[in-house]
């Protein structure tokens, strides 16, 4: 499947809610807008994050929550029916030094060992994409595509 195969999709999914807002608009009457209505429009349209930070042992209380993990669970995002997840590869800004050079790279080298542990944790819920070819065969399998 191509990416523009998927254009339709996603478009049939934003004219049923378009659909949906306007029949219950000028009518008086409200739309049937169950739950299960709801979400299967929310999941035909493969709803992606596009930033999540990828949380290590040197990573800023900041961006934890207030029980110190991160606010991505695979959890959450099958809950929220995310099609895509883009997983940010960062490392604090220091001195472009050697040493600081290695510690840059001591903690992408840490985050990119976390995506792939998830990964392999998770096979059946998640898988590590690098096309859009592969982002469409998981998702066609109930998976969540992650991309770096």
């Amino acid at each position: 499947m191509t990416r523009t195969a998927n254009l339709p999709r996603g478009l049939a999914a934003l004219a049923v809610a378009v659909l949906i807002a306007a029949c219950s608009g000028d009518t008086g009457q409200t739309a049937d807008l169950t739950d299960e209505t709801v979400r299967a429009v929310h999941v035909s349209a493969r709803p992606a994050d596009a930033h999540s930070d990828i949380l290590v042992s040197t990573t800023p209380e900041i961006y934890r929550t207030d029980d110190g993990e991160s606010q991505l669970s695979i959890g959450k995002l099958a809950a929220g029916g995310m099609a895509v997840q883009v997983l940010a590869l960062q490392s604090p800004n220091g001195p472009s030094t050697s040493a600081g050079i290695a510690a840059a790279r001591e903690e992408i080298d840490a985050k990119l060992a976390t995506v792939h542990a998830m990964v392999a944790a998770f096979p059946e819920e998640v898988g590590l994409a690098r096309t859009v070819d592969e982002i469409d065969e998981f998702n066609a399998a109930g998976r969540i595509a992650i991309l770096l």
